[in-house]
């Protein structure tokens, strides 16, 4: 989950993973819809085998990306697309981490979106406020001690995939939230 690695080479290839996100209506999410279908759909099977495959894959073009871009960007700027696709990379991994969590059994995305109100407050605003300064382990490392009581608001057991795709919702969510613009 190295969003900065991920937006400095999308920064020069504007190669990106997406995928919709219920709670973006910003530029992540007209980016997404503007890429082709047939490739969203290879990401979540990408997702679907392995969370790290998923994670780490380079689906969209250049071209694709770029196009995309430009029909959502107003007045693109390098620091805009950059922001916008490091942004998309926070939609994919909140909207993948949903996924996952729809799977497990009494789940659904209105509870994942009432655990995410229920995370401690101040830790988010600490977490947006270091977001575009801190390194990615650093990021995940202040988000860390919200996972547990995170999983435990969805009702899902704490182990190692359901910390990792905790890890995943939340950093992408704050991600998200730092980097899309309405």
């Amino acid at each position: 989950m190295r969003i900065r690695f991920v937006a400095a080479a999308l920064g020069a290839a504007l190669a990106v993973l997406a995928v919709s996100s219920p709670a973006s209506a910003g530029t992540a999410d007209c980016i997404y819809k503007a890429l082709p279908k047939a490739k969203r759909d290879q990401v979540d099977a990408l997702y679907d085998r392995s969370r790290r495959e998923g994670a780490q894959a380079v689906i969209y073009t250049a071209d694709e990306a770029m196009s995309a871009a430009a029909a959502c960007i107003k007045d693109p700027t390098e620091e805009k697309v950059m922001d916008a696709m490091v942004a998309l990379a926070g939609h994919e991994f909140q909207m993948q981490a949903v996924r996952w969590f729809v799977r497990q059994p009494g789940v659904t995305p209105e509870r994942v979106e009432s655990a995410w109100k229920a995370v401690d407050p101040q830790l988010l605003r600490d977490s947006r406020a270091t977001m575009r300064t801190s390194s990615d382990a650093d990021a995940q490392a202040r988000l860390a001690p919200a996972r547990e009581p995170f999983l435990k608001a969805l009702g899902i057991p704490v182990n190692s995939d359901s910390l990792a795709y905790a890890t995943l919702y939340l950093y992408g969510r704050v991600a998200l939230e730092v980097y899309d613009t309405p």
